[in-house]
């Protein structure tokens, strides 16, 4: 095995890692989303039907909401130290 080599593989293991790592919401999060529901301990940040992106709860995602995923949203959950750890998408 040559140094280039095992520069491959490490390269491979960081890119697992990294995939593999929890994301969190790098912003902040207003007490209500883009529709005026209080946001209590989870959020969508996704694609509306109409066409924008916007914060919703699960109730204004249920109304107003795409989808779940690539391209179309992902759902944080607050976590005990306040921050808010994505759970899907």
């Amino acid at each position: 095995m040559n140094i280039d080599d095992i520069k491959q593989i490490v390269k491979e293991e960081i890119q697992l890692v990294l995939k593999e790592a929890d994301k969190f919401w790098m912003g902040t999060v207003s007490d209500k989303d883009d529709f005026g529901v209080p946001i209590e301990n989870e959020f969508i940040d996704g694609k509306t039907r109409g066409g924008p992106w916007a914060i919703m709860t699960p109730r204004s995602f249920r109304q107003h909401g795409s989808g779940i995923g690539q391209g179309r949203g992902q759902k944080y959950q607050k976590q005990p130290d306040g921050k808010w750890k994505k759970i899907d998408g």
